[in-house]
């Protein structure tokens, strides 16, 4: 009879690298890991797989603890469970996805068609998000109140639990703290639907709008409001979140203001390396495009002087033909155009003088055409 599952945790030791790992890369380990821990349950009874689970759960917290500056994921793998194949009256899954996760891991799963593995991802490490907003009093009041800087990140030792500092540097500085499981109750609370990641997501997105405020009420006795929420809505007409804030006074207030201006000053130095690291880079671009452009205009001055070169070569021989061409042109004419365009040689008659005639005598006697046609 099958009661139950049960769950076993081993170490994955993975050196620090200078190159960085893709998912595909944590296959042959992980694979590896799973093998060897079926390979010992198998040869076991159920009184030592109950030992060694708790050996091995015991194991994996004392190193996490252990190791505070190793980077932990938690990787569980469904592969081979037919997920897709369950029917509780509604028909089957279209989709298959987790939910109400409370620690950063990731899943892998058989998809739908049965060809691959989806690796399913839950990050509950919250960028940290800096805003101004402008405060108002939930009703009628005299004071005006000053416009406020407000920091929400994760905390570094339990990036699941949420914290919310807003203050306007005079005399209110507010703080919030919302474990995962508060978080999880809002998340009840606001109607939003989808896995944890989805939630975060509206979150983040809720808090980074234009449409967060600040609402103040009561008059505490040491100055300034006594009660105050952040209010934040990811678009009008979408669920709205509200953050409940306590009051901080004394050191703890100048301590909050000191840690959010630190953390502001380390978002705006990040921010001006990468800036500078982009106009570098730009520059270098710049210089490179440069230098391709100058190569581009001397290589095309050198094919302007080639082909100019080349036209007048071209041009002198089309002239030196030109020149030639009337030469063999006469040479091949006709003799008898030859004879034509000759200057005439013709003896016109000319009168000789007198002195000159020679003395003809005797009688010149001429046939006419009757004797002729005799």
């Amino acid at each position: 009879m099958l009661l139950g599952t049960l769950g076993f945790q081993s170490l994955l030791a993975l050196p620090h690298m200078e190159i960085r790992l893709e998912w595909l890369d944590l296959v042959p380990p992980l694979s590896n890991a799973v093998r060897n821990t079926v390979k010992v349950i198998s040869k076991a009874n159920s009184e030592e797989i109950s030992l060694i689970g708790a050996r091995a759960f015991a194991e994996v917290h004392e190193e996490i603890l252990r190791n505070d500056s190793v980077d932990v994921l938690i990787c569980t793998s469904w592969s081979r469970f037919p997920a897709y194949e369950s029917d509780f009256g509604l028909g089957r899954p279209s989709w298959v996805s987790c939910s109400r996760e409370h620690c950063e891991m990731f899943t892998l799963l058989d998809s739908k068609c049965g060809d691959g593995i989806e690796a399913l991802r839950v990050n509950l490490e919250m960028e940290s998000i800096f805003g101004r907003v402008n405060a108002e009093w939930s009703g009628p009041h005299k004071i005006p109140l000053k416009p406020f800087l407000f920091h929400v990140h994760g905390l570094p030792s339990d990036p699941s639990t949420l914290r919310v500092c807003a203050t306007d540097f005079h005399s209110n500085t507010w703080e919030a703290l919302k474990s995962a499981q508060e978080l999880e109750d809002m998340r009840d609370r606001t109607g939003i639907g989808g896995s944890w990641s989805d939630f975060v997501d509206y979150l983040i997105a809720s808090i980074k709008s234009e449409d967060v405020k600040l609402v103040m009420d009561g008059q505490s006795k040491l100055g300034g409001a006594a009660h105050a929420k952040m209010v934040a809505q990811k678009a009008k007409g979408m669920p709205r979140i509200t953050i409940s804030l306590s009051k901080l006074v004394d050191a703890a207030a100048t301590e909050a203001m000191a840690n959010l201006s630190l953390e502001l000053y380390k978002r705006f130095t990040n921010v001006h390396n990468l800036l500078k690291a982009e106009q570098q880079r730009c520059c270098e671009l710049t210089n490179v495009l440069s230098e391709k452009k100058e190569k581009n205009e001397t290589a095309q001055q050198q094919l302007d002087a080639l082909l100019y070169s080349k036209r007048q070569k071209s041009h002198k021989i089309t002239e030196n033909t030109a020149s030639d061409t009337p030469t063999v042109s006469s040479s091949s004419e006709s003799p008898v155009k030859q004879a034509a365009q000759l200057p005439s040689t013709k003896v016109t008659n000319r009168v000789v003088p007198a002195h000159r005639r020679a003395r003809v005598r005797g009688v010149l006697l001429h046939d006419t055409e009757d004797e002729r046609q005799d």
